[in-house]
């Protein structure tokens, strides 16, 4: 009993003693880091006699220490430069180096890397590094950069440099030149043109050729292709018709159709892809009395190849015809009316499968009706304008191989590209062939095929067709 007593009167004067006496627990408050400003920079490049081109480059940040840290003024930095951004660090900069350390011929601190001394800045003040050259490589530089207050609280800034060339070549070309056309058309190579351009930072040798401040695929720079606008791919049939460009790494140059006289564009580019023009006047010599050319493709602007284009005409040594690639070109030698005409009996089973006759029987029985004038011409079988059951079982015949051809109807049909289907759903009066008076030089004389049988557009537009069709 006394023993309970005497420790109830213990607990009750200790519980006096911290209500009378509070602990006071201390709260260290930590400072924060220092704010630290920088920017990623271009240098442009300047001409080099002995070093080539190269810019000269400011270096600057800035910072802001916390008023939480009260201890100093002054802001210590450590600056890394890695050059081409390659992940090796080049060269240091530090406030904590000698102060007489004021080149980057040597390694004071032994870490690798040739240093210089930087003065710390105080709160606002801009860290200027001592200004340096850099040679245009097109590659990026990093820099790090690393602030410490006299806390020992720290902040850190990734930034990039870049020297770039802005300079525009300058351009010499020959005033004018001239070619005969006996082919319906001229190929003329830009750097056929130069007479001598050159530019600050690319060597004469080194400078690509095209026309029109157009540019090739650069992912294809190496290699030969076609292509139109800056940097878009284009096809054969585009080249053919003089509406792209045939780039031909070999001569650092572009190759382009002109069918007529006239001023072109022959643009200079250094390897920054700066570039300018000259304009050149180019005479073509026409050899006949005039030129007619087209384009023959599908629906969808697909060339189709190994067509036979037929040019007939009331004079001498006509009708006349060539196996053409989706382009055309004919020198005319008289002036008056001519009858052009596509044809291609080759591969009738090119594109036509059992999924064509689905398509066919849907819409004959009402469950998906045609909706296009090509479908209905591909899809009159045995060319008597209509599309009914009879053309259903002749194409049923060609899908199971009891007939290798149509039996009153050629493999494909070609219709003007300028035609306009007055009666979508009857288009068996659409034109076979063009027939013109031809008295001067006529393009765009273009064919769209269509081909008989294939309803899905399944059909390989290319010469070369393997026996691979659909099931």
């Amino acid at each position: 009993m006394f023993n309970t007593l005497f420790l109830f009167v213990k607990l009750n004067l200790l519980h006096l003693f911290f209500i009378a006496f509070p602990v006071q627990v201390s709260h260290i408050t930590l400072s924060k880091n220092p704010i630290i400003t920088c920017n990623d920079q271009k240098v442009i490049a300047n001409t080099n006699p002995i070093n080539g081109c190269e810019g000269v480059v400011n270096l600057t940040a800035r910072a802001v220490k916390s008023q939480d840290c009260q201890i100093g003024e002054l802001l210590q930095w450590d600056v890394w430069i890695d050059t081409n951004d390659d992940g090796m660090m080049d060269v240091e900069y530090s406030s904590q180096l000698p102060r007489d350390d004021d080149n980057l011929l040597d390694d004071t601190n032994g870490n690798g890397l040739l240093d210089a001394f930087v003065p710390p800045t105080f709160d606002e003040q801009v860290l200027e590094i001592p200004a340096f050259k850099a040679k245009l490589t097109g590659a990026k530089n990093k820099v790090q950069w690393k602030v410490t207050d006299g806390c020992g609280n720290e902040s850190t800034c990734t930034t990039f440099y870049i020297v770039i060339d802005k300079k525009i070549p300058l351009t010499y070309c020959v005033s004018l030149t001239s070619a005969n056309n006996q082919y319906g058309y001229v190929e003329i190579n830009s750097i056929d043109l130069d007479k001598g351009s050159y530019d600050n930072c690319t060597k004469e040798q080194e400078l690509l050729f095209t026309f029109d401040a157009e540019q090739p695929v650069l992912s294809k720079i190496h290699s030969e292709h076609y292509f139109r606008g800056i940097g878009l791919e284009a096809t054969e049939a585009e080249f053919f018709a003089g509406t792209a460009q045939k780039w031909i790494p070999a001569y650092r140059s572009s190759c382009k159709r002109y069918f007529d006289s006239g001023y072109v564009k022959m643009s200079v580019w250094d390897k920054s892809f700066n570039t300018d023009y000259g304009l050149v006047y180019v005479t073509v010599n026409q050899i006949c009395a005039a030129i007619i050319s087209g384009n023959i493709t599908n629906i969808k602007n697909a060339p189709i190849t190994n067509v036979n284009i037929k040019i007939n005409g009331n004079f001498a040594g006509y009708p006349i015809s060539n196996i053409v690639d989706s382009s055309y070109y004919f020198p005319i030698q008289e002036i008056g009316e001519y009858i052009i005409e596509p044809v291609k009996n080759d591969d009738y089973t090119n594109g036509v499968s059992t999924m064509d006759l689905v398509i066919l029987q849907n819409h004959l029985s009402g469950k998906k009706k045609f909706t296009t004038p090509e479908q209905f011409i591909a899809a009159d079988i045995n060319g008597d304008g209509k599309v009914n059951n009879s053309d259903y079982f002749e194409l049923k015949k060609l899908v199971l191989g009891m007939t290798e051809k149509f039996s009153n109807n050629s493999s494909w049909v070609f219709v003007p590209k300028s035609y306009v289907f007055q009666d979508p759903t009857n288009p068996s009066l659409a034109p076979r062939s063009i027939t013109i008076e031809i008295n001067h030089n006529m393009r765009n004389l273009d064919f769209i095929g269509i081909k008989i049988g294939d309803l899905d557009g399944s059909t390989l537009h290319n010469s070369i067709h393997t026996d691979q069709q659909k099931k």
